[in-house]
């Protein structure tokens, strides 16, 4: 997921799905209570940034927790994963090519980025959900709009890793050995990240 001007997807969990899931897991009525919080949230197996490089992380989110798949045996199973976050988005750039076939891809990247909502998770950074939650139809007014700004994937790529994440994600890492923090008021699935810089072979 690190190549330049590709789509990397970090998986959302939305509470429905979710809850229907708990619901099969643990009997019906136990998904609201085991999700009482109504926000889609990141999933917290979703890959996050930054990259080493300096680029803040994923480009896009989609649900990616209980997602519905059909099985090679056409039974209906819950799955979970960037595996199917990233499908979602492939599926989208695959049928906004099919739509306007003289889009380029770069045309098609853009028109996703461009469009993503980045207010559906009230928690999410960039480094969590880059442009935001995908928006297909979106994405397809843009195109059919006939112009779409290119987005750079473009990072500092300086020779020091720290300095890549400072100036490209505006994350200073922590490079002294002792390091005190104080976290509250986090709300459900929100997270704090500290970033180390270690020395080789510590």
């Amino acid at each position: 997921g690190a190549g330049r001007n590709n789509l990397t997807a970090a998986a959302a969990s939305s509470p429905v799905h979710e809850r229907i899931l708990r619901d099969i897991q643990f009997g019906s009525g136990i998904g609201a209570l085991y999700r009482p919080d109504n926000n889609h949230q990141i999933a917290s197996f979703s890959s996050r940034g930054p990259n080493a490089d300096g680029r803040t992380g994923p480009n896009i989110l989609a649900n990616g927790f209980a997602s519905f798949a059909q099985g090679a045996n056409g039974g209906i199973s819950l799955v979970s994963g960037t595996s199917f976050s990233s499908p979602t988005v492939a599926g989208i750039a695959a049928v906004l090519h099919a739509a306007f076939p003289d889009a380029t891809p770069a045309d098609v990247r853009a028109a996703i980025l461009r469009s993503a909502r980045p207010d559906v998770v009230p928690t999410a950074t960039p480094v969590d959900q880059g442009f935001g939650y995908v928006d297909a139809a979106g994405a397809a007014a843009l195109l059919a709009a006939g112009s779409v700004a290119p987005v750079a994937d473009e990072a500092p790529a300086k020779n020091s890793v720290a300095q890549n994440v400072q100036q490209g994600a505006g994350i200073h890492p922590i490079e002294q050995s002792h390091f005190a923090t104080r976290i509250e008021g986090l709300r459900p699935a929100e997270r704090r990240e500290f970033y180390y810089m270690v020395k080789k072979n510590t």
